[in-house]
This record gives C-alpha cells, sequence and structure tokens, in this order.
C-alpha cells in the first residue's frame, strides 16, 4: 500500500464515522487528525506505527487533554475486531488499529461522539483514566478555533 491510498483509506474510516455522529473530520497534517464536535475533539495522532488518541474539551479558555485509547481500547470485544484486515506493514496496522478504535467507539460510547461527557465519571474510576492535562500541542490554536465554529454540513 502506497501513502496515497493510506491517506485515502485513513479518511474514508474517520469521516464516515463523523457523518455518522454530525462531527467533522479535519486532517491538520497526515499524522494528526481530528473528528471536532462543539467545544470538544477526539484527536488521532499516528506516530511510529501506531495510534494515540485524545478527548480534547475546551474548558475555560483551555484545552483539557484526556488521554483515552487505553480506556477505550478496554471495551473492544471480538465484535469490533470482525472484519478487521491486519496485514503487514505500518500502514495496515495503523488502519486496523484506527477501524477496531472507531469500532469500539460507535458500539460502546456513543455518548463520546454525541458530545456527552457522562463518560467522565468512568473513565475517572477506571485504571485507565489518567489526569486530565491542560495541553500545550501545537494543534491546539487551530482546533480551538474549529470548536467553535457552527458546524455545516
Amino acid at each position: 500500500m502506497n501513502k496515497d491510498e493510506f491517506d485515502y483509506r485513513k479518511e474514508d474510516i474517520l469521516k464516515s464515522m463523523a457523518n455518522r455522529h454530525a462531527l467533522r473530520y479535519y486532517a491538520i497534517t497526515s499524522n494528526v487528525m481530528a473528528l471536532i464536535g462543539k467545544k470538544y475533539a477526539i484527536m488521532f495522532f499516528v506516530h511510529l506505527g501506531q495510534v494515540d488518541v485524545f478527548y480534547w474539551k475546551e474548558e475555560n479558555d483551555s484545552i483539557i487533554e484526556y488521554p483515552f485509547d487505553n480506556f477505550i481500547a478496554s471495551s473492544v470485544t471480538n465484535a469490533e475486531r470482525e472484519g478487521v484486515h491486519w496485514g503487514e506493514g505500518h500502514y495496515n496496522r495503523v488502519l486496523a488499529e484506527l477501524q477496531v478504535f472507531t469500532n469500539t467507539l460507535e458500539n460502546h460510547w456513543g455518548d463520546i461522539l454525541d458530545g456527552g461527557l457522562g463518560w467522565l465519571k468512568q473513565y475517572n474510576r477506571s485504571k485507565y483514566g489518567y489526569t486530565p492535562r491542560i495541553t500545550k500541542r501545537p494543534e491546539v490554536k487551530e482546533i480551538k478555533q474549529l470548536m467553535q465554529e457552527e458546524y455545516i454540513d
């Protein structure tokens, strides 16, 4: 698989889920993508053949970052893995991780995708719930602006 095909398939996975949940897909780079809602974003960072996922929430003029890939991954069942192709190589591994992750979000965590915060109680009690922090990542300004814009279909 070449990079263009990888980028197309990655975008298709994330855009499909975004469209089903009134979110906006936004690619900052080929390795940093976001699903953006009103005052929150689900951030995907591809690095060294894996995907790190964070929930960003706007709060008091800052962006609070919740590392939540392990929290979401703890909900994965065989249903989320079904039909996912785990081919060889970096691109295939990342696509498979994205597909399993998005399947898990849709099957178990619709509240997150629809902008709810009910999941935070479970996150805070989970052994996979980490202390949220104000993020200073370079993407913050751009994503924060997009969080505040009206979604136009």
